[in-house]
């Protein structure tokens, strides 16, 4: 469960990395992978569905705050 749980936390380091360096492809991208890990982390239990859908929320929201700017 640690390392599913930390697994999580480091896609989305790297989404929000990819938002602050303005890379909208990449942000993206790593969207999607992040997207996958936190809900395989609600699958398998580690972590709770609204706090999975909270963080998807909030990745979505950055990444299109950066495609207005």
């Amino acid at each position: 469960n640690r390392s599913r749980k930390s697994e999580i936390k480091t896609f989305i380091k790297q989404v929000e990395e990819a938002v602050n360096n303005k890379s909208k492809d990449t942000a993206i991208v790593k969207f999607r992978e992040a997207q996958s890990k936190i809900m395989q982390g609600v699958s398998k239990g580690v972590i709770k569905l609204n706090t999975a859908s909270r963080k998807i929320s909030r990745l979505s929201y950055k990444i299109k705050n950066m495609e207005n700017s």
